[in-house]
């Protein structure tokens, strides 16, 4: 089994970072002031479902590929992800991908989401994006080396 990390861009960690620390500081000031007249349950309902989503962002990104003679596993911090080879018609290096996002984190921890055709992306750098064709849905992701990761993926599919 081949394991292929996928790191964050540069600008993937600064607004990663710095989206995180204003809404820290957005609820820090929210708390701390009276001007806004919310009630304090509001106040912890909305910091609640904040610090959720923020963290189900940050738990969903994609950490590394694992390939092996039977399936790859896309593995996230909290979930996985497991395509068989045999459902793989293709694995390419793509450049760009063109296609909206009818969701998408935005690099808010990844460019996490899916897109218009179906796709699911799961990219952490956008200048090292491969598109993984199954028979049923299309996968762009993002490794650390992906011209290797698609030379090995090839080879698996032979």
């Amino acid at each position: 089994m081949t394991t292929y990390k996928s790191n964050y861009s540069k600008s993937v960690t600064i607004i990663s970072y710095l989206g995180t620390l204003l809404i820290f500081l957005f609820f820090t000031s929210l708390f701390a002031t009276n001007s806004i007249t919310l009630s304090t349950s509001v106040k912890i309902g909305l910091a609640l479902i904040t610090t959720i989503v923020t963290l189900f962002l940050f738990v969903n990104s994609l950490q590394k590929i694992d390939v092996s003679d039977d399936f790859i596993l896309l593995k996230k911090r909290l979930f996985s992800k497991k395509i068989n080879l045999n459902e793989i018609i293709k694995a390419e290096r793509v450049t760009s991908s063109n296609i909206p996002s009818i969701f998408s984190t935005q690099g808010f921890w990844g460019f996490n989401g899916f897109q218009m055709d179906g796709g699911i992306t799961m990219i952490n750098d956008r200048t090292k994006m491969i598109r993984i064709q199954t028979t049923t849905e299309t996968y762009i992701i993002s490794c650390d080396r992906p011209e290797e990761f698609v030379l090995n993926l090839n080879e698996c599919l032979k």
